[in-house]
């Protein structure tokens, strides 16, 4: 009797650890594959090199060499961006939108701009007093000037100057500089008829690509 019950215990202990033993290693496999699967996943998430901004950017900033560095994006992701090998050509760029500091280059917030003059243009420089020109003006826009009569009333009434220029720069007003100084680039002719008039605003206009 007593022999019988000991092979029952036996028995049953035996296909006790038998559960057991498939348990662990149940655990074990469904452990390995959640592994394999996070290395494969992270394996497969490659990165691309592109350019980034060091500092922040603003809208009209022309783009130095010393601002840029590398940062790594998605692969899927990574045509919106100028890769590393594209750096020279951002450079003297202007930037359309703001980026943050190691904010990655959208190739949309840059504005291809030639800033180079051709023989026949020149560049004016004109004084402007707040109010005088649209607050979101920026390198690259294109424009047109606006003559307006002197203080004193000379000068005749309002005209539109024809010609199209383009924004060269825009040095704002600050401490020492009590108006904001945009730089215009256009032909020599429009440069000698805004150096004879007077007081002048400027108006953005868009250009039919």
């Amino acid at each position: 009797m007593g022999e019988k019950m000991a092979k029952r215990s036996l028995a049953r202990f035996q296909r006790g650890r038998f559960e057991i033993s498939e348990i662990v290693i149940g655990m074990v496999v469904v452990a390995t594959a959640v592994v394999l699967f996070v290395v494969f996943a992270l394996n497969g998430k490659e990165t691309v090199a592109v350019v980034a901004a060091k500092v922040p950017m603003q809208v009209g900033h022309v783009i130095d060499a010393s601002e840029l560095v590398a940062t790594s994006v998605p692969s899927g992701v990574a045509q919106l961006y100028f890769s590393v090998e594209q750096a020279q050509e951002v450079v003297g760029q202007v930037m359309s939108q703001t980026v943050t500091q190691s904010g990655p280059l959208p190739q949309s917030a840059v504005s291809r701009v030639d800033m180079s003059l051709k023989l026949d243009e020149a560049l004016t420089a004109v004084s402007l007093n707040e109010g005088s020109f649209p607050p979101n003006m920026a390198v690259g826009n294109a424009v047109r000037i606006v003559v307006t009569p002197a203080a004193d009333g000379s000068g005749g009434s309002v005209k539109i100057l024809p010609e199209v220029v383009v924004v060269h720069d825009v040095s704002p007003a600050n401490d020492v500089q009590q108006n904001t100084v945009v730089t215009l680039r256009g032909s020599i002719a429009l440069a000698e008829k805004i150096a004879a008039s007077g007081p002048v605003r400027i108006s953005i206009v868009a250009v039919p690509t």
